[in-house]
């Protein structure tokens, strides 16, 4: 990495964040057997905009394992209280919890005319009233043809969308068998070259990875079994994976099932070119690059986090020691950011 920080002062940070902090989505998904077949994680929304960095509407169907899915600010009933991991499940989103609130009759009324800060201290940052339906949305999935496909010993490839400071990697993923979100496997080593950039010391922060999209491929282990059965497609089990933030984790289910029948060679997952990322840069950089837009870069880059002044120079730090030849992409890339935020700030 780019500077030194030590564990325990990296936590002692993000937990004084009040806003989701690690912001991750998990876009569209293939398997090797058929790379055709294009899925996507549960809760996934394809109609949020992916050009900004704040709460909302960019961070809307950010799937997070603990409850209340955003930490609690001063003043709010559940500050300083801690926050359940989800061991089961699929987690929660904002929009799921919008859903909710908005066709609940004894909360779709207060829903209608709440500011985003009262939706954040009443939905929020209070115990969720409702999860992502896994359910209910693989089988849907499965009725659209859209479970992706791998053989034993094959690849799942995500596209993760870091969308500020604090959504980077590295993930961890494991398998439910029977695709009950319930029955979880251990967790899958994943080579380093196939995970998003980060580190999980740092709890998942890179802020020059904000705004961009990453490929994640987690293999297939060579024994495994699926015996999950959704709308008539059999073999189904169920993916989750997360990274380490302190304010998540966050990350996504992905239903997939395993053509047992198939003996062809694996194939290698397709290129990364196009995707829309500024490339990789885990060499040490020891020349700064000085540049005015830097402190802008950074706020950009985190998003409408509360961060305190120690946490700014973090991602401060790491905006300043991208190699100068992403720097000036980085510091378009967050102009651009910063415009979508104006033009879409606050909106669900």
């Amino acid at each position: 990495m780019h500077f030194t920080i030590s564990a325990a002062t990296a936590a002692a940070i993000l937990a004084m964040t009040p806003q989701i902090s690690a912001h991750a989505v998990f876009m569209t998904v293939i398997g090797d057997a058929d790379q055709t077949i294009q899925g996507h994680s549960l809760g996934y929304d394809a109609t949020t905009p992916r050009g900004g960095t704040t709460q909302l509407p960019f961070q809307r169907d950010v799937a997070v394992f603990s409850n209340p899915i955003v930490p609690a600010t001063p003043g709010t009933p559940y500050f300083g209280k801690p926050r359940p991991y989800w061991v089961n499940g699929c987690g929660s989103s904002i929009l799921t919890l919008n859903n909710y609130h908005a066709r609940t009759p004894q909360f779709k009324v207060n829903y209608a005319k709440f500011t985003p800060d009262q939706k954040n201290k009443n939905y929020y940052q209070v115990p969720a009233r409702a999860s992502i339906e896994w359910s209910t949305m693989t089988r849907q999935m499965a009725q659209r043809n859209q479970i992706p496909k791998c053989k034993k010993g094959g690849w799942l490839r995500v596209m993760v969308h870091q969308v500020n400071a604090d959504g980077a990697g590295p993930f961890k993923c494991k398998i439910d068998p029977w695709g009950t979100a319930s029955k979880w496997g251990p967790w899958i080593p994943i080579p380093a070259a196939n995970n998003v950039p980060g580190d999980q010391k740092l709890f998942s922060v890179k802020a020059d990875g904000s705004g961009q999209n990453f490929p994640l491929t987690i293999p297939i282990p060579a024994n495994q079994k699926c015996n999950g059965v959704y709308a008539g497609h059999r073999n189904v089990c169920m993916m989750r994976c997360e990274n380490f933030a302190k304010n998540g984790p966050f990350g996504g289910c992905i239903p997939f099932s395993v053509d047992e029948y198939n003996t062809r060679p694996v194939r290698p997952p397709p290129s990364t070119k196009g995707y829309k990322n500024l490339g990789y840069d885990e060499v040490p950089i020891y020349k700064n690059v000085k540049r005015d837009e830097d402190e802008d870069d950074a706020k950009v880059a985190i998003g409408d986090e509360e961060l305190d002044a120690e946490d700014e120079e973090v991602a401060k730090k790491q905006i300043k020691n991208a190699p100068p030849v992403k720097k000036g992409k980085l510091s378009n890339l967050l102009k651009e950011a910063k415009t979508a935020n104006e033009d879409n700030g606050g909106s669900d």
